[in-house]
């Protein structure tokens, strides 16, 4: 859907996750698999049913260019909706997603529950500095924990040592 824009750099739209799908290398079903993916992906009957039903693009652009994305629809007072969803979609900034950002979300959401009781116990007066304040504490815990995942050329080291003694311990030598 279309977003306020509160800059004029920023992207009027934005989406939650991402479109992925994949057969894991283990799987004793790849061709089965295959056939599900070419079903859900490719067959014209299955993406014009979620067309229908969810409003949701497919991933393959190529199938937003199909006549039924240009079609009114009523229920929103003859609006192309299809169309404005293909139109919204180009401009979709780019996700970078990494180990952190699953925390990263779960600081944003413990800072917007603050600024929501903020809100409702004191009104909306200092709520940006607050805000700021939250969000800074929750970058630089974040920072620490980023920090921890780092591994230096010692611990590297370290784990090499460990593995040639595990692999030279007596258990493994045949």
């Amino acid at each position: 859907m279309p977003l306020p824009r509160f800059d004029p750099s920023d992207a009027p739209t934005a989406t939650y996750g991402g479109t992925m799908i994949g057969i894991l290398r283990s799987s004793k079903h790849k061709q089965e698999a295959w056939k599900l993916i070419e079903q859900l992906y490719f067959d014209a009957a299955a993406v014009e049913a979620r067309r229908q039903v969810t409003h949701i693009l497919p991933p393959i652009k190529t199938l937003w260019a199909d006549a039924s994305y240009r079609q009114p629809d009523e229920y929103f007072g003859g609006q192309h909706i299809d169309q404005m969803l293909i139109e919204l979609a180009a401009q979709i900034p780019p996700r970078y997603v990494t180990p952190a950002t699953k925390i990263a979300s779960l600081y944003l959401v413990e800072v917007l529950t603050k600024a929501t009781r903020y809100v409702e116990t004191r009104g909306t007066g200092g709520l940006e500095p607050a805000c700021q304040k939250w969000l800074n504490g929750a970058t630089a815990e974040l920072a620490l924990r980023m920090k921890q995942w780092q591994f230096d050329d010692a611990a590297e080291n370290l784990s090499t040592q460990t593995a040639n003694r595990l692999s030279n311990h007596p258990s493994n030598i045949p």
